[in-house]
């Protein structure tokens, strides 16, 4: 969850990564599970707190259409279970 006064966490995906989003529109919110994998960590001093910064790269990825009637097919993935690649 993001903290206040902070900028949310973003991600750039282009439509050869996720063909999905040729058919999203900006501004509308949109449910997907993605499975990572951290390839990079640093700490930064600023002032007396040390903050943390990672890089991560997307494994796997789900999108799911409708979260309240989605399939038991579904809802394994969403559980974990269907990601794994």
């Amino acid at each position: 969850m993001p903290v206040e006064n902070e900028y949310p966490p973003t991600i750039h995906l282009t439509d050869k990564q996720v063909p999905e989003i040729k058919d999203w529109s900006v501004g509308k919110s949109y449910q997907m599970i993605v499975e990572v994998k951290q390839t990079s960590m640093s700490e930064n001093k600023d002032g007396k707190e040390v903050r943390v910064d990672a890089s991560f790269e997307i494994t796997a990825y789900k999108v799911f259409d409708d979260l309240e009637n989605m399939s038991d097919e579904d809802l394994e993935y969403l559980q974990g279970k269907g990601l794994a690649s």
